[in-house]
């Protein structure tokens, strides 16, 4: 628990909230919070852009005019 609250945060110009840096943390004589920065990264989000994909169409239509993928093609 000390892990979470030792560390410091302050308001960007944004109004984004920026946590306080280790580096920081190190000169003010806080141990580094090893523990608490695995419980925060479980809530992290993805990291990156995402990128969406479509899945391939769920039946297609054969050479023959058959459909692929459908119980009728049996």
């Amino acid at each position: 628990m000390s892990d979470l609250v030792s560390c410091g945060f302050k308001y960007d110009s944004a109004g984004r909230l920026v946590l306080e840096s280790k580096q920081d943390m190190r000169r003010r004589g806080v141990p580094s919070p090893d523990e608490g920065d695995a419980v925060a990264l479980t809530f992290a989000g993805p990291a990156g852009r995402v990128v969406e994909t479509k899945p391939p169409p769920r039946t297609s239509w054969n050479y023959l005019g058959n459909m692929r993928g459908s119980w009728m093609a049996s």
